[in-house]
């Protein structure tokens, strides 16, 4: 018996059917990543569960947020 997550899922669907052209159907297959159903469940696990940050990471980040807050009203 379904319970009522799974009830609500599928009443939120929505298909969407529309005709593109060649150039963009090869842009979308390009973007387009397959997975196995191992890479795919490791790749949620690690959406819910990230490993920590390393230093590297930590490093990148503070340079981004400097980068961000240098920006004067110029570039607005």
């Amino acid at each position: 018996m379904p319970n009522k997550e799974s009830i609500m899922q599928a009443q939120n669907r929505r298909r969407l059917t529309t005709r593109i052209t060649g150039h963009v159907l090869d842009t979308l297959k390009l973007a387009t990543i397959t997975l196995t159903r191992r890479e795919s469940l490791r790749l949620l696990e690690l959406l819910d569960a990230p490993p920590p940050r390393n230093e590297k990471f930590v490093q990148a980040q503070a340079r981004y947020q400097r980068t961000k807050t240098d920006v004067g009203p110029a570039a607005e």
